[in-house]
């Protein structure tokens, strides 16, 4: 993802979670972003980001 606001936007997961490899996040304003209802876990392996604001 390039030239966005946001590259990764979570809002709610299940109990077993989610991954994200290899994702390649560039000139971002926010990178990734996880919402209060995710209530399982969000891994984030071997990816790359850029962001101007937050990375995570």
């Amino acid at each position: 993802m390039r030239n966005c606001e946001t590259g990764i936007y979570v809002d709610g997961t299940s109990s077993a979670g989610i991954m994200f490899t290899r994702a390649h996040i560039e000139d971002c304003e926010k990178g990734v972003v996880v919402t209060s209802a995710s209530t399982g876990p969000v891994q984030i392996d071997g990816c790359e980001i850029s962001a101007s604001d937050a990375a995570v």
